[in-house]
């Protein structure tokens, strides 16, 4: 069983350490405000900005989501609402997919 789960483990770290992963733990609510240093981390910016780049060509839309993660990161806007404070715990991205 020991050898079952040293697999399982190792494949787990190795899909954490991408850069989608990166940036889900990053745009989590959930995760973000749990960790107030998260961006001190540089593999998950790091692994956010990689993503942004890869998915977004266009700059002036590359320069508008950053300023969006401004918001984000500072609560302010609809973000800083109660009601949003009081959601960012309490759902999971993965429970609103259907």
């Amino acid at each position: 069983m020991k050898r079952h789960l040293s697999f399982i483990d190792a494949r787990w770290e190795c899909q954490l350490h991408q850069p989608f992963y990166a940036a889900g733990h990053f745009l989590s609510p959930k995760f973000f405000n749990l960790n107030p240093n998260i961006e001190d981390g540089r593999e998950v910016v790091q692994g956010l900005y990689e993503c942004i780049t890869r998915l977004v060509s266009d700059l002036k839309t590359q320069d508008k989501i950053l300023q969006e993660l401004n918001l984000y990161k500072n609560a302010q806007g609809l973000l800083g609402m109660n009601m949003a404070k009081r959601q960012k715990n309490a759902l999971s991205p993965s429970k609103n997919i259907r």
